[in-house]
This record gives structure tokens, sequence and C-alpha cells, in this order.
């Protein structure tokens, strides 16, 4: 009680009368108006047993744990005598999908925000998106899960998505309205633009009195959900119509706003008003027939069901503590006689003492790891115990549960617990047939990480996405490996004179960015384009200098010569090599195989190809037999062509390998290839520190132990 409320109950003293919820001989643990005295509670022993305290990994592991648990009543007790405590609100998406899983219904009783709703959603896009017009701003809008199913009802094909991020990441545009792309490449994206763009037109124009936009945006909502079907016994479909009818209600209001207080805006700033009066409202959560309710801590000792599950029994979640107050911190609380740590703990200590005195079953679940894979530990009420006990408790919880004991007892990985599960890295599947031609930059990819070449050389798995802000890489380099793929086409390839050859390569430059790219860019994609026309000039006082020293472009983006260049394994199978050599030069009986490199650094092709005398790639010297197939006579030179940001140090960087080391490379590739027909790609890799793949999901590449898919419980993972 604050002091205002006890000097009240002082003046009509004899007329008030405590109870208190404990036992008569916890009496001197309450003062006189019957809460808690703090220092009374500070040592107190909590009668808890370790059995009753599960340990489990994370928030995956708890929910699971929690079904466990329901489980175990065996049906002894009806849905309203059971309830689930929840410390740590982040946890309850996880809780009520495990329980919808398991076929359990579930209420929590804080229900849902409004601004968590999807019309809110889909509005908040909205403003977004009529506010800047901007593609990342569409992309959101057109990826809310009712806009999306909106779409592709309309379409008839979710084609659209993929052709949506595979435009955005060719041709990096700002904003759509300049189609760079074949009308029959991206037919299904700009019906779906053209949808969009006939649904919100009557939100565009010049800006109006709010009250105007209300009905516009009602006749919004309505395009999207006017002809859906609702079910009331979904809790999603639910909260859906809540929200719509808090919407409605706010809008009509909006259309009653006196004229003299009116002001024009725009349709963005309108939903934007709409939204922020709104964002903070709850829809309470439907009501069903036999569903357990979920509660957060301090509702726990009001409730009366004997069976009690407490997930989140974690320190910082039971007992609070607030040590870091800018204006309050906690020593000064305890001057004011303000709640503080003291009063916190001894809130929470009696809390717990009333749950063990006062259910039939209870269960208090901790988690070692967050929802973000930060560490946790048990909470202290655990530790309010006999010393024995307290270090019993805090081995058991260091050393790991239960069920992983029994498990290595019995030899059962870790990996293979159903319960511990999760999603796993799936195995490959057997080809049908063997592959029969490998690229030579694929090579490096196997070397690295024989499942990762299966996901991309053999599934043709690769990322796309709508978030791209620049070019990346890949396409930067394939950019500058085309203007210098049509220098080597063009005459201008011969000319001694650098600015000549600068100012080729500019225009084909800002040519091929006109095709790709557009009028229009984004920030960051200028300057990368100034930073390659810097380094193309660089290149142009290069190539110049090479050319005066009697140096020849002979071959452009080559693939060798009508035989197709070939690996055999073991005498008698073989397989094609494929690739494309950017560029080989001449220089009487000498000839230079080169490959362009754009990265940022410059790197030797030892520093790629070799680490700690071992090879990791082996691109140039595969190079070697696509350059027999085109019969070339006299000495082969293998090297790089660099362009990195430093323009000084553009250059021919040569391989100094003789015939023993590119013979150690052939016997590698063989090795390599050897794998690949056997389909050996199993298991995944463990890759260094900062590698950085699209495949890091799949592989589990950020967890601390990654799970893999197995063929049965005798089979090794």
């Amino acid at each position: 009680m604050n002091v205002a409320m006890r000097r009240m109950l002082d003046q009509v003293a004899d007329q008030v009368t405590t109870v208190i919820h404990a036992p008569e001989e916890l009496a001197d643990c309450f003062d006189e108006h019957g809460c808690l005295v703090p220092e009374m509670w500070q040592n107190r022993r909590i009668g808890i047993t370790t059995e009753q305290i599960r340990v489990v990994e994370g928030p995956r592991e708890q929910a699971q744990e929690m079904v466990r648990c329901l489980g175990a009543f065996g049906g002894r007790y009806r849905a309203d005598q059971i309830v689930i405590g929840v410390l740590d609100e982040t946890l309850v998406p996880q809780l009520l999908r495990e329980l919808e899983e398991s076929d359990v219904a579930a209420r929590w009783v804080v229900g849902r925000a409004m601004r968590e709703t999807a019309p809110y959603r889909l509005l908040e896009a909205l403003a977004s998106f009529l506010g800047r017009r901007r593609f990342r701003d569409f992309a959101a809008l057109v990826r809310h899960p009712d806009v999306s199913a909106w779409l592709t009802e309309r379409v008839a094909t979710d084609r659209w998505l993929i052709e949506l991020d595979e435009y955005h990441g060719k041709h990096l545009q700002p904003r759509l309205g300049e189609w760079l792309d074949d009308f029959s490449r991206v037919a299904a994206l700009k019906k779906a633009v053209s949808l969009i763009e006939d649904v919100v037109e009557p939100l565009c124009g010049s800006r109006r009195p709010l009250s105007k936009w209300a009905t516009a945006v009602a006749g919004l909502l309505s395009a999207f959900y006017g002809e859906r079907t609702f079910r009331l016994d979904r809790e999603q479909d639910t909260y859906t119509l809540k929200a719509l009818e808090q919407i409605r209600e706010n809008l009509l209001a909006c259309r009653e706003v006196p004229t003299e207080i009116d002001s024009a805006v725009t349709a963005a700033q309108a939903i934007t008003q709409l939204l922020s009066r709104i964002s903070n409202a709850a829809i309470p959560p439907p009501r069903q027939e036999g569903q357990i309710e979920l509660l957060g801590w301090l509702e726990l000792p009001l409730d009366t069901a004997p069976a009690l599950v407490v997930t989140g029994f974690n320190e910082g979640k039971v007992p609070t503590s607030a040590n870091s107050d800018l204006f309050l911190p906690n020593q000064l609380r305890e001057q004011l006689g303000l709640v503080d740590n003291r009063r916190r703990y001894a809130r929470d200590a009696y809390a717990l003492c009333v749950l063990e005195h006062s259910r039939t079953h209870l269960t208090l679940i901790a988690g070692r790891v967050s929802a973000d894979h930060d560490p946790l530990v048990p909470s202290r009420l655990a530790f309010a115990t006999d010393r024995e006990t307290m270090a019993a408790r805090a081995l058991s919880f260091f050393r790991g549960t239960s069920d992983e004991a029994a498990a290595a007892g019995a030899g059962i990985p870790r990996e293979l617990l159903k319960e511990h599960a999760g999603i796993v890295v799936p195995r490959p599947v057997p080809l049908a047939t063997p592959i029969t031609a490998i690229s030579v930059t694929a090579f490096r990819t196997y070397m690295e990480c024989p499942y990762r070449f299966y996901l991309r050389h053999v599934l043709s798995l690769d990322a796309i996405s709508d978030t791209a802000e620049e070019l990346d890489a890949a396409a930067y380099g394939t950019l500058i490996h085309d203007v210098l793929k049509r220098l080597g086409q063009d005459s201008v390839r011969d000319s001694t004179e650098p600015d000549r050859i600068d100012r080729f390569l500019r225009k084909t430059l800002d040519q091929l960015v006109r095709e790709r790219l557009g009028e229009d860019r984004l920030p960051a994609v200028d300057v990368q384009l100034a930073q390659a026309r810097h380094r193309l000039r660089g290149f142009a006082d290069w190539q110049a200098q090479r050319t005066r020293e009697g140096w020849e472009i002979v071959y452009t983006e080559t693939s060798g010569g009508d035989e197709p260049a070939r690996l055999t394994i073991d005498g008698e199978r073989f397989v094609l090599l494929k690739g494309r050599i950017d560029r080989i030069d001449r220089r009487d009986n000498e000839w230079a195989i080169l490959d362009y490199k754009t990265g940022d650094t410059a790197k030797s092709p030892q520093e790629t190809h070799l680490k700690g005398g071992e090879w990791i790639d082996l691109q140039l010297p595969l190079y070697v037999h696509l350059a027999r197939t085109l019969k070339l006579d006299g000495t082969l030179r293998l090297g790089y062509i660099l362009l990195p940001k430093e323009t000084e140090k553009i250059g021919a960087s040569m391989a100094d390998w003789d015939a023993a080391t590119l013979e150690s490379a052939d016997s590698r590739a063989l090795e390599v290839a050897r794998d690949i027909v056997a389909g050996k790609f199993w298991p995944p890799s463990r890759l260094s520190p900062g590698t950085v793949t699209d495949f890091a999901g799949i592989c589990q590449e950020h967890a601390f132990r990654p799970r893999l898919a197995v063929a049965d419980i005798g089979e090794g993972a």
C-alpha cells in the first residue's frame, strides 16, 4: 500500500479488519495493515521441491515441457482447473503455437494490442507507401499476408512475388514506374502493380480535410476484406474483425470532425493520425469453451485452479529488479517508501509460497537461453532453500537436463531426441543420375562444404530479396565484366591511347546502366557507379600500356574450343568442365589466361587458391584444360587482372606455379570430381567465423550445435 492509503485506513482503524492469506505462525512477516514486512522475507526458505523445477534449453523447449506437463495430468483436470503462468511475455507466441499444435485450446488474457493486428499493419504499410512511393514501401505493402493473398487470387499465380524480388535484384529501382524488362518476363508483377495502383487510386491526390478521407480509407479496407469469409471459431479471424470494428468506429468519428478544426492533410497523414489514436487500444481474446488460460505472475496467487504450470521461471522475470533508474534509483526508492527491490523480492517470495501451499500440482519451468540466445539463470527463488539443495539445483542447471543425461547414458546422440529435435539440417536426396558436368568455379564451393555445393549446384537454390539498396559484389562485378567484355570485342582494344579507351569504357558503362538500372537510381548505386568509372579510368591507363608492351587480346569470354574439356576419373568415367575465361592475351609465343577480379582488395592468385600449402580454389588451374581445347601453341601463364578500389594497384597479377604445382591441382580436382560424381554431399562443414553464405539458415551456421538429420535412431549424425 502507498502512504496515502495507509493513512486513510488509520483514520478508520476501528472499522477495518485485515484478512491475510497465510498461516498464523507467519504473523510477524506482516505489518498492521496486512502488508509484507520485506526484511522478514529476504532469507525465508521456500518449500518447493527439486522435482517441481524443470530446466530446459530455450523458448521452444519450455513450450514443449509445458505440453508434456499437461499430458502428464492424464485428464484428471478440466480446462478451467488448469492455468499456465507466463512470467516472460515474449514466450506467449511460442506457447500458444505449441498448444495449438497439440490441439489444446488456450487463451492469453492480455489479448492483443491493436497495433499487432492485420488491419492496423495494413494501414501502416499503406501510409508509408502513399507518403513516399518507394519500392521498399511497395514491397512491404504487398507482402502483408492479406494483401498478398488478395493479389495472388486476382493474378491467378504467386509468380508475381518471385518476379518482384528478381526484378529488384536486377534493376534496383528506388520506385516502380519505369519498366526495364521485357513484358513477358514480368507479366504477373505488372498485373499485381496495376491492381495495387487501382485500389489505392481514391487515396491519391491533393490535400483534403480529414473527414473527407474517411470514406476512401473505409473503401480500401472493404476492397481487401469485404469479400473475405471469417470464421468466428478462429482466433486470428476474431482479432481481425474486432480491429476492423474499431477502425470503423474511428473513421465514423473522423467524419464528424467540425469544419473549423478539420485541417487539410494528405491521405498518408490522415491514416497516420487515425493509427495514432488506436495504436494503444487492446482487443480482448475471444472466450471459448474448454480453454486453458494463460495468466501473468501477479494474477496467479488470485487464481484458484488446482493445477498450475509456470513458464519463464528465470531471474529478472521473478523477482524483478530495478537498479539503473536515472531519477529514482533503488536506494532512493527505499528511502521514499516506494516499491524497491526488497519489496519486490518479498512480494514474489510470498506469491510463490501461496502457490506452493494452494495448488495440488505446481511445476516451474526455467530456460537456459532466451529467444535471442542470451544466457539465462533460474530465479533466485529456486535457491531459497538449504545449502545442500541449493548446490544440487545449481549443478543440475549447469550439467544439463535429466532427459539429456538419460539419453547420454543410453548412447543416444542429443540430436536424435525428438523432444529436442527442432529444425534439422535436411539430408541430401540421392541423385537419380550422376553429375556429368562441373563448373570450374564450383570446385571451390565443394571444397568449402559439400552440402552447400549440393544446395547451390544440384538443387539450384539461390537467395533473392527485395531489401537490397546497392549492387551486391556479384552484380557490381558482372557490370564491370560486361563493360570489359565489350572492350575485348571492339577494335579499341588495340589502342595505345588511354583517353580513347576510357571514353569507350565510360560510354559502354552508361549504356549498360541505362538498360539495367534506368535513369532513376538509388543513391548508393550512383556512388558505386562513380567508383566503377574511377576504376575503369585506371584500367584504361594499364590497358594502353599493356598494348604498348606488345600484348593483344585474342579471346574474350571464351568457353574453349569445339571439343569440351574433361577430367577423366579412374580411367573410365569422365566429367565435363564448364567455364568461361574472361580473357586470353598473346605476345609472340606467350599466352596469358586472365580472370578479371573487381573485389575491393587486391589478392594474388596464390592468396586465393592456396592456404597453408593446400588448394582451396582450382579455378585458374582448371582454366588450363579449357584453354587447351583452343589448341594454343606456346607458353601458358595464369593470372588475374585486378581492379581494386586502390587504382594504383590495378594491373595483372600472375601466378608463379610450376608444372608440379599444377599437377597437384589436377590431382585435387580429380579427388573433388570423384566425390561429386559419387554423390558425397554430407555432412555440412563448419565454416570459419565471418563466412557469409545464402544458406546460413538451412545449415544453422549461427547455432552452437546444429542438428543434423539422420536416417534412423541407430545412425550417427
